[in-house]
């Protein structure tokens, strides 16, 4: 079974995300199955439990809270998860943590993917949007959200461990929640 450690957000970034998520949704005329916003950060095969939760505990141990930033575009991936994604810059804190839980995952010997470098994202629905995008394919497949002058910053409060049951529904397995400031 596939679990997936996820970056979460706090309250406020969730509020903001979910406005931009519904405008979406409805500009592009998707279905509106909303999904939790998360980052996901890496997908592991089959892992033990135990050991995963104790190096998960020690990697995070000395991380804080912390912030990412928007890029300001949306983008319809078929390499990632077939879905509409919103694009974030892949620096500070965020390219670090997913740097080094790829590496030491890999050392502990679990099953994860051998890309470190993917772009990381926040999916906004389910990969139903590739059947509507094959039928106004005049919809382009990079979507700005902003003009230039505007940032949207964002805070990761937590990190989770997922499960997702039937590929509708996550589950949260195990839940570490970054320090304070």
């Amino acid at each position: 079974m596939k679990y997936y450690l996820v970056a979460l957000f706090d309250e406020e970034s969730c509020k903001s995300l979910e406005s931009i998520q519904r405008g979406l949704l409805r500009k592009y005329k998707l279905p509106r199955n909303h999904i939790s916003l998360h980052i996901p950060l890496e997908t592991i095969d089959n892992p033990n439990l135990d050991k995963l939760d104790e190096v998960v505990l020690k990697l995070i141990k000395p991380y804080k809270k912390f912030k990412i930033e928007l890029t300001g575009s949306a983008e319809f991936n078929e390499s990632t998860n077939k879905a509409l994604n919103l694009q974030i810059e892949n620096k500070g804190y965020i390219k670090k943590i997913h740097r080094l839980f790829n590496d030491m995952l890999k050392l502990h010997g679990f099953n994860i993917r051998e890309r470190v470098d993917s772009p990381l994202y926040i999916p906004i629905n389910t990969p139903n949007f590739k059947e509507n995008h094959k039928k106004n394919n005049t919809q382009p497949t990079v979507f700005n959200l902003r003009e230039s002058s505007q940032k949207n910053i964002l805070k990761i409060s937590k990190i989770e461990l997922w499960r997702f049951q039937n590929n509708k529904r996550e589950i949260p397995v195990k839940s570490y929640d970054l320090r304070n400031y």
